[in-house]
């Protein structure tokens, strides 16, 4: 499996767009990484300052310039400002398979956004990326995203108990996935009003450093 990306992927829907990081999005990256409602199933410590935000960032970026990662801030299509983000926060090169991570600020649930991010990150990571699956690690409780995930063609592949430890607690996983065969076989996504369009452009920060991403 080979992948290229040095010029970055902008994709454009009806409602909204994906595009890369920058550094003006700290401070929204910030606020989801602390609210108490996005972080309740992440099993992932909140962000403690904006420094630690800037090298979450950092991270972000790095790991998309050495292909070993792809994320994009969602924006909605009449702004810039970021709302979220979405992507494949760990690809496997060597098994064609990615998976997925997201975080949507809570003003804007309930909208249909996250639903028409995750359709289109699927759609470019089967058909651009050439994936042959995609997996998602849920914290079981979660149930708005495990909902999220079933609603876009994903099925429960395995359950795995107490074997994340956070804050304390060891946590249950339920691993969801989508494979390619089935993705093109049940036609889980319908065709968009708006055609699709996905726009390279080469634009990156800089980042040097680097500190971590969460599991889920």
């Amino acid at each position: 499996m080979k992948l290229n990306f040095r010029i970055f992927p902008v994709i454009k829907t009806e409602r909204i767009v994906l595009r890369n990081f920058y550094k003006r999005d700290i401070e929204n990256i910030y606020n989801i990484r602390t609210c108490d409602e996005v972080m309740k199933y992440m099993d992932a410590p909140k962000m403690g300052s904006l420094e630690e935000t800037e090298r979450f960032l950092n991270f972000t970026l790095k790991t998309h310039r050495e292909e070993k990662a792809l994320n994009w801030v969602i924006t909605q299509k009449d702004s810039e400002e970021m709302i979220g983000y979405i992507g494949f926060w760990r690809i496997d090169k060597g098994h064609y398979r990615g998976e997925l991570g997201y975080a949507l600020d809570k003003n804007f649930w309930n909208m249909g956004i996250m639903s028409e991010a995750v359709e289109e990150v699927l759609k470019f990571g089967f058909e651009n990326m050439r994936l042959n699956s995609i997996e998602a690690n849920v914290n079981p409780l979660n149930t708005k995203s495990i909902n999220l995930l079933e609603k876009c063609g994903f099925k429960r592949e395995g359950y795995f108990r107490e074997n994340y430890y956070f804050n304390g607690n060891f946590i249950d996983t339920a691993t969801f996935s989508i494979i390619k065969k089935d993705y093109k076989s049940q036609q889980v996504f319908q065709p968009n009003k708006a055609v699709t369009k996905v726009k390279y452009l080469n634009k990156f920060v800089t980042a040097p450093k680097n500190l971590f991403f969460n599991k889920k």
